[in-house]
């Protein structure tokens, strides 16, 4: 069973990542430990890794809206993950579910690094 998973061409930090969504089914991958970049898109919301134990540095990037991304953000558990760095690009337009999003995306408490691009909430992350 596969874990880790390396999907960045260069840098997990670059402005963008190709990719515009996760393969089907993505989320059953719960033996992955290491997994530097997931595209929130049409097959996959964030609660796709609510059964990963994801340690080490992580991408999110939010490509596609999702009317279930709120709840998906809750079942996602970034709190329980052992992540010291976390990246979060938003490409969303309604900043009332941007505000909403973010108050269920928890940080875990290993967390020592945390970059926002994108955000268009009213209130400050």
């Amino acid at each position: 069973s596969l874990k880790h998973l390396r999907l960045a061409a260069n840098s997990q930090w670059a402005d963008d990542t190709s990719l515009i969504d996760m393969p089907p089914r993505f989320g059953e991958l719960t033996s992955l430990q290491s997994l530097d970049t997931f595209v929130v898109g049409k097959n996959n919301g964030l609660d796709a890794l609510s059964g990963m134990n994801l340690a080490e540095t992580l991408a999110i990037y939010f490509k596609k809206q999702r009317e279930s991304a709120v709840l998906e953000a809750a079942k996602a558990n970034l709190k329980g993950k052992k992540l010291t760095a976390l990246r979060l690009k938003f490409k969303y337009d309604s900043v009332t579910e941007a505000d909403e999003l973010l108050e269920h995306l928890q940080p875990p408490s290993t967390l020592r690094f945390l970059r926002v691009d994108g955000w268009n909430g009213e209130r400050f992350p």
